[in-house]
């Protein structure tokens, strides 16, 4: 399981898929300003003001579409 825009490069390799939720781009662009980190500095206030909020989302999309990656079939598996 992987972000939707690698669908054909993981398919490619004869590999089963399903598409996670959430933006690879963002995800890349948070984790590149953060350092790394996924938990916030709580001394910053645009950190937590701002991008700990939309962060929190974005990661909590991710999180629950890994169920179903685990559990289903890929929803834009035509021949599933």
């Amino acid at each position: 399981a992987t972000h939707a825009c690698y669908r054909e490069f993981v398919i490619g390799y004869g590999l089963e898929f399903y598409p996670l939720a959430g933006d690879p781009k963002q995800l890349s662009a948070w984790m590149v300003k953060s350092g790394g980190r996924l938990m916030p500095n709580i001394l910053s206030k645009s950190e937590m003001t701002i991008d700990v909020p939309a962060k929190t989302k974005m990661i909590g999309e991710i999180t629950r579409s890994c169920w179903p990656a685990c559990t289903a079939v890929d929803p834009g598996d035509e021949n599933a």
